[in-house]
């Protein structure tokens, strides 16, 4: 039950200060960082593409280049309703909505449901470049388990 209160809170958040925030443009990043899976830490880079407004929508998708040699391809994408909160020249970023870990490699595919909440922080140099830290929490369902995960990334942000 404690592993849905984190996406409810973030969703109530991101009603509560809807209201509040202005619209930013459409924005795309690229990111790098570390997923924490059980004991196991990978490394991630991808992209995320958002579109700000009252409420915002992000598409990221982050790849585990790891599992490049090994001929397969791992990611996870995730879709999001998001709330802006500005602060000065940082912006303070909640995300929730789901998520899917996949894996191709040559033998087949697979795919894994899932959730996430997050926090970022959007820190402005100018009006159209910033600079972006992001925690993600998920959560993925892999036959009756139900397995966490933890995301710290790091990014560059154009904006339009």
């Amino acid at each position: 039950m404690a592993a849905h209160t984190a996406p409810l809170l973030a969703l109530a958040t991101l009603v509560l200060f809807a209201g509040r925030v202005p619209a930013q443009g459409a924005a795309a990043s690229l990111q790098a960082g570390v997923t924490r899976f059980q004991d196991e830490q990978e490394f991630e880079m991808g992209a995320r593409v958002s579109h700000r407004g009252v409420l915002g929508v992000d598409f990221s998708i982050d790849v585990y280049p790891e599992y490049l040699l090994a001929d397969a391809l791992a990611g996870v994408a995730d879709l999001t309703v998001s709330a802006h909160v500005p602060l000065g020249v940082a912006t303070v970023e909640l995300r929730a909505c789901p998520s899917v870990l996949g894996v191709v490699a040559t033998g087949g595919a697979i795919a894994r449901p899932g959730y996430n909440a997050g926090l970022g922080v959007v820190f402005t140099i100018d009006p159209r470049i910033a600079v972006r830290a992001d925690y993600t929490y998920r959560r993925l369902q892999v036959g009756d388990e139900s397995y966490p995960t933890t995301s710290f990334t790091a990014g560059f942000l154009i904006r339009r």
